[in-house]
């Protein structure tokens, strides 16, 4: 996702902190979503959970993954190429960071839609509640 600006954010652990606060709210909207289909189609909560977790990844952290992911298997032809990809990277320092707290943001959404989804749809038949 190239069209995300990141020039704004902060670097080093502030910047991976202010990324992982932004996918929180996307891995709860995620799980939302995969909630309300799921429950349609008579899903336990691991599939829709399953499925929220790589989707809100990719939309929170998409372009850090992408950047990840050419550094490490895209052969570089020169010194020139490789200069003008990481002059484009925001922060390439802490780029592995960001990543992990994207991780854990969208993991952190995700825990806290299920939990709040189950802390109010829980009935009095149930024997786990």
């Amino acid at each position: 996702m190239p069209f995300i600006n990141q020039t704004w954010m902060a670097y080093g652990v502030l910047g991976g902190l202010e990324s992982g606060l932004m996918a929180v709210p996307v891995g709860l909207l995620v799980y939302l979503l995969f909630h309300r289909i799921g429950r349609s189609l008579r899903w336990p909560s691991g599939i829709s959970i399953g499925w929220s977790w790589p989707l809100g990844m990719l939309l929170a952290g998409g372009q850090d993954l992408w950047n990840i992911f050419f550094f490490q298997f895209a052969p570089m032809g020169s010194y020139q190429l490789l200069q003008t990809r990481l002059n484009a990277v925001h922060d390439v320092d802490s780029l592995y960071m960001r990543v992990l707290f994207d991780m854990l943001g969208v993991a952190l959404g995700i825990a806290a839609a299920w939990f709040v989804i189950r802390l109010f749809t829980t009935r009095s038949s149930d024997p786990d509640a």
